[in-house]
Formats: C-alpha cells, sequence, structure tokens
C-alpha cells in the first residue's frame, strides 16, 4: 500500500536581536505558535562575547522567545540543544520540535 508523503515542516531557528540584556529569537515554521515543555528544563543558553554558556531564562511571547541570564549582562550568542544529551523543550503549535541551533554559526 502507498502513502501519500506529508512534508514534516518543523522550527528553524530565523534571526536574533539583543535589547538591554535581553536576546530576542524568532523562527520560521512556528504554525501559530510556540510551544515550550513546561516539565522540562530549559534548553537554551546564552553567551557573552567570551562565549561562556549559561543556562538561560525562557519567555514565550507566542511568535518569538526572549532569553536572558543574570549571569550575563551583554548577551552575543544563544544556542539550543547544543550538546549530545539534550531534548526537545521548543515546539511548533503542530507538536514537531525545534532544530537545534547556535547563533555563532549564523
Amino acid at each position: 500500500m502507498d502513502f501519500p508523503l506529508v512534508p514534516v515542516i518543523t522550527i528553524l531557528f530565523k534571526s536574533l536581536l539583543f535589547d538591554d540584556g535581553v536576546a530576542k529569537v524568532f523562527f520560521d515554521k512556528i504554525g501559530v505558535g510556540l510551544v515550550l515543555d513546561p516539565d522540562n528544563q530549559s534548553e537554551f543558553e546564552i553567551a557573552g562575547l567570551d562565549k561562556k554558556y549559561f543556562i538561560a531564562d525562557v519567555v514565550n511571547h507566542n511568535d518569538y522567545l526572549e532569553i536572558f541570564s543574570d549571569k550575563v549582562r551583554n548577551p552575543a550568542y544563544v544556542r539550543y540543544a547544543w550538546s549530545d544529551t539534550s531534548y526537545a523543550s521548543l515546539f511548533n503549535s503542530d507538536g514537531l520540535p525545534a532544530s537545534s541551533f547556535n547563533s555563532e554559526n549564523e
């Protein structure tokens, strides 16, 4: 039996801007909004120009995320699920997980 191919579209990192110590992270393919898993620890990390990363706090604004840490006064980089033991904590409204990313590579 042949099944039709259904495209699977997951969240992709789009852009990043910094405003007063907070990183605003934007994504493509979010459906009607972003969903954070409330039961899991944040897989987001933030760093300054020294590239020393710390676990970040995350505020979901539905169409973008605010990422910050009191340990990083002047953030320059953000990464998500950037380790061998990471698990998905960010999804689109269809339940598909976000791809890992590191803004150093953008």
